[in-house]
């Protein structure tokens, strides 16, 4: 007996338009925000496919392309990023298998389109499965950390494969975490500092100093975003579960931390008095000059991406007693010069200065603990991916590209998007409502 395939089809269509779709954004945030510190790359396939689903839909005119203040400003910048990343691809030559190279880009091109199908799913909706997820996410991390250090014997690098993105992605995960402490109701705050404190200790065995210090930043500065609620969450248990969380951290790190900073000293001993670079501290900044001089040479539109990995090659056998095959040059915006030069790294910045340009004008607008959410992630992500890419890398990896869309689409979102009226009993169905006692603030509409 054979089936009519158009009857196949037409019950599959009938099953996709019936599925709600703020369900489907539900289950896609809990899926891009639980996932990069555990699936690593396979991330990038999941946040990937939302992103051509809302190109879809938007082409298709089932989506409307938002007109958010927030979204505008941000493609505008991340466009002119793209536009100096292709000029330099195009205008520099291009070897045999440097096709992988255009991947990137689309990337940053989809932007818009994700963030109009992704906020469609409602601002509450949305903030709640961040918090959430990410609480999943920081669980995951740990256990994979805790295994991968204590019984393989290696820095903690997750999925990801990478301990520097591994502890990245953690970092912004466990930052979440902290923040969702004053959004989600009272019944979540402990669940919400262990997972806090076991991204932390996952962070820890990455053994990434870089990312120790910017996590501690991101610390302060979500304490600070939140100063005013933090008597809301005071009480016999969370002062139990802070005092664990701080017996935790301090057990791991007298463990992972000296062996990290004598490292450290060791190299800068060697660097300044010896003169030696083949350290990891004298193998980065022996990159840092190199790449000077060589992003001198095209200073404004750079050598190309396509570049990169030739120019380190060539430019160090013979030079300080090094031999070096990187892809990049352990600084993210020092990349990006030699890359797409001036114009594509200025670009690149001005992505991280509109994004704390929202978050500051929303923490100044507003108290509505989901705006202030929003605004959260946008600070953590900026503090996190420029302080983090100073060592190391901002973009140009699938993993740290997909991540940086994510968190940009969904912050924003939160801060300053554009959403319909949500009554009360919504609002406390989602757990995301003021405490009693506390004062309740409207919701950021558009500008």
């Amino acid at each position: 007996m054979t089936r009519d395939p158009d009857s196949i089809q037409s019950r599959v269509t009938a099953f996709l338009r019936s599925i709600d779709h703020p369900l489907l954004t539900k289950y896609f945030t809990l899926a891009c925000f639980s996932t990069p510190p555990v699936l690593g790359s396979l991330f990038s396939f999941i946040l990937s496919g939302g992103s051509l689903e809302g190109l879809y839909q938007v082409c298709r005119g089932a989506t409307r392309l938002s007109r958010d203040r927030a979204m505008i400003q941000l493609t505008v910048a991340i466009y002119l990023y793209c536009t100096a990343y292709l000029a330099s691809l195009f205008l520099n030559p291009m070897p045999a298998g440097s096709l992988h190279y255009f991947w990137p880009v689309l990337t940053f091109i989809l932007f818009p389109f994700l963030y109009s199908r992704w906020s469609e799913g409602g601002r509450q909706t949305v903030a709640r499965s961040v918090v959430l997820a990410s609480m999943a996410g920081c669980f995951g991390a740990f256990a994979l950390a805790a295994f991968q250090y204590h019984y393989l014997g290696i820095r903690a690098e997750g999925g990801a494969g990478n301990a520097i993105i591994f502890a990245t992605v953690t970092c912004l995960a466990a930052s979440v975490c902290l923040a969702g402490i004053f959004v989600l109701e009272k019944a979540f705050s402990a669940w919400l500092v262990a997972a806090f404190a076991a991204g932390t200790m996952a962070i820890l065995y990455s053994g990434s100093r870089i990312i120790w210090l910017v996590l501690a930043i991101n610390v302060i500065a979500i304490l600070i975003v939140h100063r005013d609620r933090w008597w809301l969450r005071a009480s016999f248990w969370m002062t139990a579960c802070v005092a664990l969380t701080i017996a935790g951290t301090v057990a791991v790190g007298t463990e992972v931390m000296p062996v990290r900073i004598n490292a450290l000293a060791h190299d800068w001993q060697q660097l300044s008095q010896q003169g030696q670079y083949d350290s990891s501290l004298g193998r980065r900044i022996a990159l840092w000059k190199a790449a000077v001089e060589i992003a001198e040479e095209k200073m404004l539109l750079g050598h190309g991406p396509q570049a990169t990995k030739q120019l380190i090659r060539d430019h160090f056998p013979g030079t300080n007693g090094l031999e070096l095959f990187y892809s990049h040059f352990h600084n993210g915006f020092i990349t990006a010069w030699v890359e797409v030069g001036l114009l594509g790294m200025f670009a690149l910045a001005a992505i991280f200065v509109v994004a704390a340009r929202i978050a500051v004008r929303t923490l100044a607008a507003t108290d509505d603990p989901v705006g202030r959410l929003g605004a959260s992630m946008l600070l953590v992500l900026v503090t996190t991916y420029v302080i983090g890419g100073l060592t190391g890398i901002i973009v140009g990896h699938d993993i740290l590209d997909t991540v940086l869309m994510s968190f940009l689409v969904v912050g924003a979102f939160l801060s300053s998007g554009a959403v319909a009226d949500v009554d009360h009993a919504t609002r406390k169905q989602t757990g995301l409502v003021p405490d009693e006692g506390s004062q309740q603030n409207p919701q950021i509409q558009s500008d």
